[in-house]
């Protein structure tokens, strides 16, 4: 029991600890479509519905992308074209350090937490687990 508990506190902390907290900042329109980056795109149209392109280009007055991710399914991804005159507004996806060191924080305080919890809950013995301090 005590054995599964650390191993799962640990595969906690390994798997939030590879992750990364992502969030979409304001861009200008014309900036945004200068880059050519390889981030998604989270557009708004005119009639304020919202798209995120993955792998944007812009041919000629036309952004160009796809709806999902690279490592998506074949089936599931399809190319979705958005003329730049319909755009009302372009958010650029960024890695947001804040938000990954509160994870990374949050990961970091739950292992120790449970750590702490098992070590407590595996002494039959209290006074073997926690010596006191003596002055010689």
């Amino acid at each position: 029991m005590k054995t599964r508990l650390v191993l799962s506190a640990l595969a906690l902390a390994l798997v939030s600890a590879t992750a990364c907290a992502y969030s979409y900042r304001p861009e200008p329109v014309a900036k945004a479509l200068v880059g050519e980056s390889r981030n998604p795109l989270r557009l708004t149209r005119l009639d304020s519905t919202r798209v995120t392109l993955y792998d944007p280009q812009l041919a000629g007055d036309t952004l160009v992308g796809w709806n999902e991710p690279e490592h998506t399914a074949r089936f599931a991804r399809y190319i979705v074209r958005v003329p730049v005159a319909q755009v009302r507004d372009v958010r650029v996806r960024e890695l947001s350090p804040g938000r990954t060191l509160l994870i990374w924080g949050g990961s970091i305080s739950t292992v120790a937490l449970v750590m702490g919890i098992v070590g407590h809950l595996a002494c039959e013995d209290k006074s073997d687990c926690w010596p006191s301090a003596t002055i010689r």
